[in-house]
């Protein structure tokens, strides 16, 4: 997991309503160049070694139920046509049935878009040439009578977009918060909601923060301070240290949903056997 998923997850926490600690746009990784821009917390972050942070973790697959439209013309013996062109094995698979929520949809639905288009009709035994079933388990769309040569079709069904996997992923260690105002009593303020929002029980759990624990508090400071942007300018600073743990829940990119025809399959290392799936 990259560090700048746990700073934006922070500025999220401290902009959440009903009351912001500040705008998610002044928490950042990066000090304040210009008056103009304070009041604002810079983040820093110091990692824990990799032996003492949790590897990714499995949470769940991440393929996606989708609504597929393809166009398939009529040839006899091709493209998943029957040689007496009376069926049609549809791609791509997996074929699915319409998720609950899809309530004015159809599992499948059949268009000769040839001329002007003509919807088929879906039936438990079709007899005509404009009838049609579907058998799930096959993947494969039966007509009552043979189609026209070079007609073309435009059928519509559900099937997986293929992801990959999601995963829970881990960071640990230290956050480094600098906390720059233009007064005193400003800085006084800012810390104080600041420290509140990171000790709640329940929000920082929902921004992915499985830890939160106050480490160290400096005392505020006045000093000039010089960007290279503009000229210097008078603020007020104090630095905070927190030890976090934050999860993040990555994965999930699509992946090319290619079939699979061959698995090279050793054994182990002591022995040479091996064994090959498919072709």
């Amino acid at each position: 997991m990259p560090p700048h998923h746990v700073i934006s997850s922070l500025a999220a926490m401290l902009a959440a309503p009903a009351t912001p600690v500040l705008s998610a746009n002044r928490v950042r990784a990066a000090r304040p160049a210009l008056w103009s821009d304070l009041p604002s917390v810079a983040v820093g972050m110091s990692l824990s070694d990799a032996g003492t942070v949790a590897p990714s973790r499995f949470q769940r697959e991440g393929d996606q139920i989708v609504h597929h439209v393809g166009r398939f013309a009529a040839q006899a013996g091709t493209n998943g046509w029957s040689a007496d062109l009376r069926s049609l094995d549809l791609t791509p698979l997996p074929v699915k049935h319409k998720p609950p929520a899809n309530l004015g949809d159809v599992d499948i639905s059949v268009t000769n878009v040839t001329g002007t288009p003509k919807t088929y009709q879906l039936v438990a035994t079709p007899a005509t040439a404009d009838e049609y079933r579907f058998d799930f388990v096959r993947a494969r769309v039966v007509f009552g009578a043979p189609q026209e040569s070079g007609d073309t079709f435009e059928i519509a069904h559900w099937t997986l977009s293929w992801r990959e996997p999601m995963r829970w992923e881990r960071l640990q260690g230290a956050l480094l918060l600098e906390l720059w105002s233009v007064s005193a009593t400003e800085a006084a303020g800012l810390a104080e909601r600041l420290q509140d929002r990171l000790s709640e029980s329940a929000l920082p759990r929902a921004y992915g923060f499985l830890k939160l624990a106050p480490q160290r508090v400096e005392s505020a400071e006045s000093l000039q301070h010089t960007s290279g942007v503009g000229g210097p300018f008078s603020v007020w600073r104090q630095r905070l240290e927190y030890a976090f743990a934050h999860e993040f829940t990555g994965g999930g990119e699509a992946a090319d949903g290619a079939a699979i025809h061959r698995i090279a399959v050793t054994i182990d290392d002591a022995t040479p056997d091996s064994l090959t799936i498919g072709h």
